[in-house]
């Protein structure tokens, strides 16, 4: 009888309860490590959403500004010399 799986090695009742516990921690700090990425990149794109606000006004202007993509086969820049000169 298998009660559940971790790792493609199944566990019953009786079997070695020391292979649960050495997974049980490894699955633990995988799961905060997953969280702390998600969390991480929501802050990320909040930030992103924040600035577009700031720059473009409302959320449908910023949204459209920020996620408009060049067409295929033009240039990222127009204006090369202006994009080169320093900003100070």
């Amino acid at each position: 009888m298998q009660l559940f799986s971790i790792s493609g090695t199944s566990f019953t009742r009786l079997q070695n309860n020391s292979k649960v516990l050495k997974l049980l921690p490894e699955k633990n700090e995988a799961q905060k490590q997953l969280l702390a990425e998600i969390s991480e990149r929501e802050h990320i794109d909040n930030s992103i959403v924040q600035i577009g606000k700031l720059l473009f006004g409302t959320y449908e202007n910023s949204s459209k500004v920020l996620n408009n993509v060049r067409p295929q086969g033009q240039p990222l820049i127009d204006d090369w010399d202006c994009f080169k000169m320093p900003m100070f």
